[in-house]
């Protein structure tokens, strides 16, 4: 496991947050993860409660999602030390391609730690990275009640456009309009073919 820290910040609540880039040793973090996220986060993130998956099926999950090909995409997971928990991996980001200009986001934060900053960080510092990748959108596809997501979308005054399908909306984000030119220093294996 890669210890290199290629960003940190300072949470609401003044928690320390440090972020590396994920990789396919990453399994443990990613089940560590799952396990703090209640059935209403694992269904919005999910589109499914899974209160109670298969082990395997979670295990193969955790392998395809930790091993991303650099052609393909990107993640990112953060880490703080928490009481009784030092380096506890507290949520994540992945960014993979669409098409050359549009990549989708996913994001998860601990349940404990939702609402002090921590997904608005990271979903921001996904956008300068994918932007300095030469993507100029990105979208997701969430619930329509993941208040979390809209306070961090307003947080960050990134420009959406939203359609809504039952209780799923798919946001795109223009990031052209964000300033982002020299946002972020190229540091993780260079850009995205």
């Amino acid at each position: 496991m890669s210890n290199q820290w290629v960003h940190s910040f300072q949470a609401d609540n003044g928690l320390e947050v440090r972020v590396r880039q994920l990789c396919p040793d990453d399994v443990p973090c990613l089940l560590q993860i799952f396990e703090k996220m209640s059935p209403q986060s694992r269904y919005m993130r999910f589109n499914e409660p899974l209160t109670n998956p298969d082990p395997e099926w979670l295990l193969e999950q955790a392998y395809r999602l930790s091993d991303i090909p650099p052609d393909r995409g990107c993640g990112w997971l953060a880490f703080a030390d928490l009481p009784g928990e030092e380096n506890a991996c507290v949520g994540g980001i992945r960014c993979l391609r669409v098409s050359d200009e549009l990549a989708e986001i996913s994001l998860v934060v601990w349940d404990d730690l939702q609402g002090i900053g921590i997904g608005s960080n990271l979903l921001d510092y996904a956008c300068r990275k994918a932007y300095t990748r030469g993507f100029k959108r990105v979208i997701g596809i969430v619930q329509s009640y993941n208040v979390q997501l809209w306070h961090s979308l307003k947080r960050l005054g990134i420009p959406t456009t939203r359609q809504r399908e039952g209780t799923m909306v798919l946001i795109e984000a223009d990031l052209t309009g964000l300033g982002l030119d020299d946002a972020v220093e190229e540091s993780e294996n260079g850009p995205l073919p």
